[in-house]
């Protein structure tokens, strides 16, 4: 009986051992199944030099409307940008372009940079003083010496004020700023100082800030929409107007007008502005490559503006045009002491001299 107890022990601790293997025979089957927690490392995924990469970055779609046409410097220079931020990122960044007003007027179109709708835009010192009154001075007459002055203020502390502001009421940042144009005056008869202005019926676009314009240059400001203005000055309703020479050329005023007065009261500038949450939504190099390639392009466009201008002062001379330098410091003083004494208040007192007299 002894014996056949032992047998029995025996054939128990037999079977106890084989069903032990049995289960550590299953549990390596299933160990490939990861525990809570836990994230398995299988071979393929450790061999693969792929699986520890950088993640690629997301395409970018950039829309940028305005009320341009495409032939216009300006929007040769949108077209450099386009051109050079699709070629360095290899195409992850596209650029739409919507000249001629595709996208609504000049507040439809920032309505959709402000919404999002469109990543970047462009304006005018003049347009964003509504939201941003500092920018209204940069629309002044004789604010800036010429255009060298004009950048140095813009892309100084000066301008960073004036960007503070629109960054602030409308969410929309300000990286760059492009030449647009010089404004003259064009008139039935020579013009040399402010006295040879006096009760001349000058066009200004409408809004207080031009009315004063034309009173600081001298003139009687008479507000036209530019439309009438070739009939007006046809008929003698008016007997000057004042505006850049691509403006003057393109609109033919050079048929009713022959003399061209190379005052320089205004140069103009065009921002260029990127909705804020969208940029901020980029990576830093992402941002330095937009930077940098809209200060290319905005050096690409001030070349074109100017090479333009000049191409244009020859044509209206071999059209019989005279294009007559007058007393521009002349101007200048009798400006700056109207302004000072008339418009501080809209800006600030000082402001105006600040800019005048700003050195970089």
């Amino acid at each position: 009986m002894a014996n056949s107890g032992f047998k029995i022990k025996v054939l128990s601790l037999f079977t106890c051992i084989t069903l032990l293997s049995a289960c550590s025979s299953n549990n390596a089957t299933q160990s490939t199944d990861p525990s809570p927690g836990t994230t398995p490392i299988s071979s393929s995924a450790a061999s693969d030099p792929g699986q520890n990469a950088p993640a690629a970055q997301e395409p970018i779609e950039i829309r940028w409307g305005n009320v341009f046409a495409p032939d216009l410097p300006f929007n040769q220079g949108t077209a450099k940008f386009k051109e050079l931020v699709e070629s360095r990122s290899d195409g992850r960044i596209t650029v739409n372009l919507f000249p001629s007003s595709q996208l609504g007027n000049n507040n439809e179109i920032m309505g959709m940079l402000v919404e999002g709708t469109n990543q970047m835009g462009n304006e005018g010192g003049g347009f964003l003083a509504q939201w941003a009154p500092k920018f209204l001075v940069s629309e002044a007459v004789y604010a800036f010496r010429d255009i060298d002055h004009m950048m140095s203020v813009m892309t100084g502390e000066i301008g960073q004020e004036m960007f503070d502001e629109l960054l602030e009421s409308r969410g929309i940042r300000v990286i760059d700023v492009w030449y647009y144009g010089t404004r003259h005056i064009s008139a039935n008869k020579q013009i040399d100082t402010p006295a040879d202005l006096k009760g001349v019926k000058m066009r200004v676009p409408d809004g207080p800030l031009y009315i004063a314009n034309g009173n600081a240059l001298g003139a009687s400001p008479t507000p036209i929409s530019l439309s009438e203005v070739y009939l007006s000055l046809k008929t003698g309703v008016i007997d000057a107007q004042e505006n850049p020479l691509p403006t003057i050329y393109q609109n033919k005023f050079q048929e009713v007008q022959k003399y061209i007065i190379m005052t320089g009261h205004n140069y103009n500038f065009n921002t260029v502005m990127v909705n804020d949450a969208f940029w901020q939504g980029l990576s830093k190099e992402d941002q330095d490559l937009i930077v940098q390639c809209v200060k290319e392009a905005g050096e690409y466009e001030k070349e074109i503006a100017l090479q333009q201008e000049s191409d244009l002062v020859a044509k209206l001379e071999e059209e019989g045009v005279t294009v007559h330098t007058p007393d521009v410091e002349a101007f200048r003083a009798a400006a700056t002491k109207y302004m000072t004494e008339n418009f501080d208040s809209e800006w600030g007192e000082g402001y105006y001299e600040r800019v005048q007299s700003y050195q970089e």
